[in-house]
C-alpha cells in the first residue's frame, strides 16, 4: 500500500512540473516588473511599494491564461502602511513570450 501512494505522488509531482511549462506562474520576475511598473504609475511621491503577496486564483488550461491577485502595501515618510490588492492576468502569446496583463486595484 506504502509503494503505490509513494509511486502515485511520484508520478503526480512530475505530470505538476510538466504543467509548468505550459502555464506560466504569478510569481516571475517579469510578473513581478510589470506589477511594480503598474503600481509605480499611479504612485505617490514620498511613498515606498512593494509587494507583499502574490497568490494564483485561477488557471484557464484551454486558453493557458492565470488569473492572478497580489497585495501591495505603500509605506509613508510616517511609516504609516496601507495595503491594497490588484488583480492581473499572465499568459504566453504564441512566441512563448510571457505578457501580464494589470486590470485593476481596490
Amino acid at each position: 500500500m506504502h509503494r503505490s501512494v509513494v509511486l502515485f505522488a511520484c508520478a503526480n509531482s512530475i505530470l505538476l512540473a510538466g504543467c509548468g511549462d505550459i502555464h506560466p506562474a504569478c510569481e516571475t520576475s517579469q510578473a513581478r516588473s510589470a506589477l511594480m511598473q503598474a503600481i509605480g504609475a499611479r504612485a505617490v511621491a514620498n511613498k515606498a511599494i512593494h509587494i507583499e503577496h502574490i497568490s494564483t486564483l485561477r488557471t484557464n488550461y484551454v486558453t493557458g491564461e492565470v488569473l492572478c491577485a497580489a497585495t501591495v502595501v505603500t509605506t509613508d515618510i510616517f511609516a504609516n502602511k496601507e495595503k491594497s490588492t490588484i488583480g492581473f492576468n499572465v499568459q504566453y502569446d504564441g512566441q512563448n513570450q510571457l505578457h501580464v496583463s494589470v486590470y485593476g486595484a481596490n
